[in-house]
This record gives C-alpha cells, sequence and structure tokens, in this order.
C-alpha cells in the first residue's frame, strides 16, 4: 500500500512549478490531488500528466484570494474525489522592482496571494478536516522571505509570508 492510499490532498498553485511538483509526487505516492490552480489550462495539464502516470487527479479552477470562489472550489474537489485529507497551500506571487516602480495595486496583490489566499484556503477545509477528526495543512513559503527583497518596504511583515 502506497503512503497516501485513501487519502485526497488539494494543492493550491498546482498548475505549475513546484505545485505540479508537489501535485505528481503525492499522486506517486497514491494520492487522488485536486489541483487548483487560477490558470485551468495549466491545471488540466498537471491533471494529464498525473493520469498519465496512473493517478487520480482533478482540475479546480478558483481564485484563492476570493471567499465565494474557495468555497466553490472545495465543494466542487470534494464531489470529485472525496473529503480531503489535506491541503497543500503552495500558490504565491512576488512582487518584483523597486518600492518607486510598485504599484499599490501590485503591493496588494502580493497580501492577497501570498496571506489571504492562504488563510481562505485553510478556513474552507478546516472544518471538514476538524469534524472527521484528522487533516493536515501545509503552507508553503518561499526563500523569498529570507532574502533580501527587491522590495524593502515588505521587510517588516516578512513574518507573515514566511512563518
Amino acid at each position: 500500500m502506497k503512503r497516501y492510499s485513501d487519502k485526497t490532498i488539494m494543492v493550491t498553485g498546482g498548475g505549475g512549478g513546484i505545485g505540479r511538483a508537489i501535485s505528481l509526487r503525492l499522486a506517486d505516492e497514491g494520492g487522488a490531488i485536486a489541483v487548483l490552480d487560477k490558470n485551468g489550462e495549466a491545471a488540466d495539464e498537471t491533471v494529464r500528466q498525473v493520469e498519465a502516470a496512473g493517478g487520480r487527479a482533478e482540475t479546480v479552477n478558483a481564485d484563492i484570494t476570493d471567499w465565494d470562489s474557495v468555497q466553490i472550489a472545495v465543494t466542487e474537489a470534494e464531489q470529485a474525489l472525496g473529503a480531503l485529507d489535506g491541503l497543500i497551500n503552495n500558490a504565491g506571487w512576488a512582487l518584483r522592482g523597486s518600492v518607486e516602480d510598485t504599484a499599490p495595486d501590485e503591493w496588494d496583490k502580493e497580501i492577497s496571494v501570498n496571506l489571504r489566499g492562504h488563510f481562505l484556503c485553510a478556513k474552507a477545509v478546516l472544518p471538514g478536516m476538524v469534524a472527521r477528526g484528522h487533516g493536515v495543512i501545509v503552507n508553503i513559503g518561499s526563500v523569498n522571505g529570507f532574502v533580501r527583497s527587491a522590495v524593502p518596504a515588505i521587510a517588516p511583515p516578512r513574518p507573515g509570508f514566511t512563518a
């Protein structure tokens, strides 16, 4: 029996990069994977790769910064794959450039994706996990949280990004 047989895990940002790698690895270990991404085509590609390797996965298209979208995504994932046993909060977005070159809406996007998005996803899956008496939530950070930022204005709140 594989490590994650009979487990259903949602991976945010699963459409590419580290999120795709996590999805593929968890599926290889027997997990059913809800691949959540704002980019549905990218999520579909991850699902194709999981299925080609003999795994089970479902695309869940959602904007993690929107509460209604996240709630719908969790419902769709559970209807397709079963109750969620795990959440990998992997989706992220990083500012590039100096404070002078950063628009306020770009700053808002970073906070919204990297903090609010992870909070909303955890909030959406937690009631089911508590009711079932088990579940795991993993929040992925980035090396950007530990190195000097190109945007010095984010240095004070950085612990909120990678605790």
